[in-house]
């Protein structure tokens, strides 16, 4: 059992979980670093065509 703080919420969770959970979180940054970096290079693309 292990128990983590973050601001007003607090987890108690068996290790097996807290495991889970920061698979999940690992998988939750790549899938937003993905989407920023399109969404960045969208935003060139789109700048890149309006300079003339």
């Amino acid at each position: 059992m292990a128990e983590i703080e973050v601001g007003a919420l607090s987890l108690r969770l068996e290790a097996h979980a807290f495991n889970s959970l920061a698979e999940m979180m690992q998988e939750a940054v790549a899938r937003l670093a993905v989407y920023s970096a399109a969404k960045s290079q969208s935003q060139f693309t789109t700048s890149v065509k309006n300079v003339h």
